[in-house]
This record gives structure tokens, sequence and C-alpha cells, in this order.
């Protein structure tokens, strides 16, 4: 570890990190705001990347041993937070170039919710900084967004060539996936029949 000279940047995917740790109560923002939520897992990994290095500077000496210790819990999450930041301005990179409202619409609101299922899954960590009632919004938000791009999702299936022979029913352009399955489960003969060795592996297994 060394700072880095006067003639010297930060390479552009770590460009997040400051001289000094964040104050993180001031990215409390709104979970629907793709740009505050931005700035909040920036701040995340930046708040990480001091965390793990004043951990190290209070004995330098045992900076090899980190790696072996109970630290590298802080290190796992310090690893995680970054990455989290790189996909998330990666994405927010390439939505910037889509012309499409449409497009740009559906694929905003899939970045959104996986923003809000990393804070879900990061509940504890998010809990102290928007509070108990954006994160129970985050929730309620997720699933739906879900709801809404359900047949985009569907329709992303369709995209690989063949399709309907690697996806089977889930890949038709009619998007009536549910029912598809139930018309295949229909006619296929003895699809819900258990099959002869079932019965000997039960009473074998009593």
């Amino acid at each position: 570890m060394r700072w880095l000279s006067k003639e010297e940047t930060l390479p552009e995917t770590v460009e997040f990190i400051s001289l000094s740790p964040p104050e993180m109560s001031e990215h409390n923002c709104c979970i629907y705001d793709l740009k505050g939520l931005q700035s909040l897992f920036r701040a995340r990994a930046n708040h990480m990347v001091h965390h793990c290095s004043q951990m190290m500077m209070m004995d330098p000496s045992r900076v090899a041993k980190v790696f072996g210790g109970f630290q590298h819990f802080d290190l796992k999450d310090m690893c995680r937070a970054y990455h989290d930041t790189y996909i998330i301005d990666t994405f927010m990179g390439w939505l910037d170039n889509i012309e499409d409202k449409s497009v740009k619409d559906v694929f905003g609101k899939l970045l959104l919710i996986h923003v809000q299922k990393l804070i879900i899954d990061d509940e504890v960590y998010f809990m102290d900084i928007l509070g108990d009632e954006k994160i129970q919004n985050a929730k309620k938000s997720l699933m739906r967004l879900l709801k809404e791009i359900r047949k985009e999702i569907y329709g992303l299936t369709l995209v690989p060539p063949y399709y309907n022979r690697a996806l089977g029913p889930l890949g038709n352009e009619d998007l009536q996936v549910y029912d598809r399955i139930i018309q295949h489960l229909k006619v296929s003969s003895g699809v819900t029949e258990r099959p002869e060795w079932w019965r000997l592996t039960y009473s074998n297994s009593t």
C-alpha cells in the first residue's frame, strides 16, 4: 500500500475513493432515484476502502496476516462493495447511450431491481443510512417492478437463436408462458405419474 504522488491519478474504476472517509448520512437518497443510489453505492465502496485501510495501518506489520485472520470478512465486504459499484457505474454508462425511451425505461427498471435487491440483501448496513421505512419501500418496489417488466423479461428470452428449442415453452413469441407449460403437461402422457423405480426407492427408505 502507498499514497499516490501529486502527478498520479486514480484509475477510472476507483475514482470514487476520496482522501477522507465519506459521511454516509449525506447519501440518504430516494430508493427510486438511480443517480442518488449510484452515489450511495460509490460512497459505500469508498467507506469500505477507508475502513480496511485503517485496520491495516493500525499495525502495518500484520498486513500480510489480514487475509488469514478475522479481518478477511472486512476485505470481502470491501471487494463486494467495489464490484457492486463497478456494475452499477458500467450499467449507468450504458443506459446513457440508449436513445429509445421505451428500451431505456425497461433497462432502467431492471437496474433499479438489481440495486434495490442489493440494498435488501445488505439490509443491516443500509438501515443506518436509509432507515426502516425506505428499506420496507424497497421491498415493495422490488415486487412492483418485477410485475411491471414481466413481459419484457420474457421477451428477452427470445433473443437467442432457436429460442423455442433451447427454452421449450418459455421461448415462444406469444409470451403465454404458464398456459403453454400447462398445455405441455396435458398432452404429455404419464407426466404426473411416478416412475416404476419410485415405489422401490420409497419402500427401501422405509
